[in-house]
């Protein structure tokens, strides 16, 4: 006798791009309901509530590649400062959410905020951006009929030619964007709008190694997520991977980008973790926003480790002992090294070039970028974007012995060196209300390029003699052809 067939399933909605799958996520959200609540926080550094926000008059974006320290920066504000942050993207608001500053909406996301984390690219996401900076649907392969046709109403297609799309979360494009819009209805069309209406004045850009950002990215949406399900990391020749290291290097070039126009500050991650107390100084200091030395050291004490993996913030949205410092894990049950291919490929699209420029000076070449994908110490000589904020009359803050490292987890060496270069001068702003003192603004690279009328006649001569062996090539190609063919 045969076995009864088993009923079939029916087929898995698709997920959503940013947010856990609507099972789990109902699972985990039942689960902390059950939970006992947690104490309340009565050191001098709790966390905003819940419905919580703030609108200062100058949006400042904290962008930074997905997995390279964001939550844990907006925790560290958050507690020093006393202040909510905000997310540009709901879908990205797994941990530390705030709501109530939509009018009309008290439980919708806040979209503003101290800080407001993005993982976008920016295409001129500034106020006044010139136009040939953002992208358009002449940018795209679709002809304006069909981009018209799934785009919807009139008026939002002439929004996007005239206003432009300014944020994109990497790698996707305007075209994918456009194209997934095939399936929605009127009211959904209308109501997620593609033209530039989110757009920063200032920006805290978070970096983290490249290699060390790649793995926890691929941990992150395999095992705390439940993405990528049937893939691994080798699968397709690291497809993922390399997908990242693109994604990578276009993300920071865009802020690198805003960093020419617009007040900016560089933050290393692995630089957070050595010395906490100095850098969320100075990313306060560039938000203008008081803290008293206290203060500070409470904040870096109520986020160690041990503490965030306890933390109850995200109400059920993600696993927070998966969030946190769980990659070991997947390493432990899945091979995350980085063959002499993938090395090999990163080296010839440009990443270490990269990363090099942005100031992690382990990346020399091929041979040093294999040293430290083999767990060699990574160094790095910290960079100063064009704009500068400098630091005026701020005491020196000495944080109290701390037990351990904020993280609880052992950093390999780190050498910094800033270059010190004098800045051009400007005249300073006057103060701002919540600023301890005078902030002074510069603008433009730090050491203006100067050419000298010998380096101009010479590089003509240089250019004149490479047209001049061009031209010979081609007429000696042409005299060959003509030979041959007599």
């Amino acid at each position: 006798m045969s076995r009864p067939r088993a009923p079939m399933r029916a087929p898995r909605a698709p997920h959503a791009p940013h947010a856990p799958q609507a099972p789990q996520a109902q699972r985990r959200q039942a689960q902390a309901a059950q939970e006992p609540q947690s104490e309340p926080d009565t050191s001098i550094c709790p966390l905003p509530p819940y419905r919580s926000w703030l609108r200062p008059p100058n949006r400042t974006a904290l962008a930074s590649h997905p997995r390279s320290g964001s939550t844990w920066t907006r925790f560290l504000l958050e507690r020093a400062s006393s202040s909510a942050c905000g997310f540009e993207d709901p879908g990205w608001a797994n941990v530390l959410p705030h709501a109530g500053g939509v009018e009309g909406k008290p439980d919708d996301i806040n979209e503003d905020g101290l800080i407001i984390k993005t993982h976008s690219i920016c295409f001129g996401c500034w106020p006044d951006a010139p136009i040939w900076k953002r992208l358009r649907v002449r940018n795209t392969s679709l002809a304006p009929q069909e981009a018209h046709r799934l785009l919807g109403p009139t008026e939002v297609t002439e929004k996007l030619e005239s206003i432009g799309t300014c944020l994109i979360f990497p790698p996707g494009s305007l075209e994918a964007a456009i194209k997934v819009r095939k399936n929605f209805n009127l009211e959904k069309k209308q109501a997620i709008q593609l033209h530039c209406t989110k757009m920063y004045d200032r920006a805290v850009v978070l970096i983290r190694d490249p290699l060390d950002v790649f793995r926890s990215n691929y941990h992150y949406r395999t095992k705390v997520l439940g993405l990528q399900r049937g893939r691994s990391w080798s699968k397709d020749q690291h497809a993922f991977v390399r997908e990242r290291a693109e994604a990578w290097m276009n993300f920071y070039r865009s802020w690198r980008d805003f960093a020419q126009v617009r007040p900016a500050m560089l933050v290393y991650y692995e630089l957070l973790k050595l010395n906490p107390a100095h850098e969320v100084q100075r990313m306060l200091q560039f938000l203008q926003v008081e803290v008293t030395p206290e203060k500070l050291t409470c904040a870096i004490e109520q986020t160690t480790m041990g503490k965030l993996k306890v933390d109850r913030s995200s109400k059920g949205r993600v696993d927070e002992t998966r969030f946190f410092g769980s990659r070991k894990e997947t390493e432990a049950k899945e091979n995350l090294t980085y063959p002499p291919t993938l090395l090999i490929s990163f080296d010839n699209m440009g990443l270490f070039q990269f990363a090099n420029s942005m100031g992690y000076i382990s990346y020399q070449g091929l041979a040093s970028a294999v040293a430290v994908a083999s767990g060699e110490s990574s160094r790095i000589e910290a960079v100063r974007f064009p704009w500068q904020l400098v630091e005026v009359a701020v005491e020196p803050f000495s944080a109290p012995a701390a037990p351990v490292s904020p993280m609880e987890t052992i950093l390999p060496e780190v050498t910094t060196s800033v270059d010190s270069r004098p800045a051009p001068q400007a005249p300073a702003p006057e103060p701002r209300a919540g600023t301890a003192s005078p902030l002074r603004l510069y603008m433009g690279p730090q050491v203006p390029m100067e050419v000298s009328p010998i380096q101009s006649a010479l590089g003509g001569l240089v250019v004149g003699l490479l047209c001049g062996m061009y031209l010979c090539r081609v007429w000696q190609n042409r005299v060959t052809k003509q030979a041959r063919s007599s």
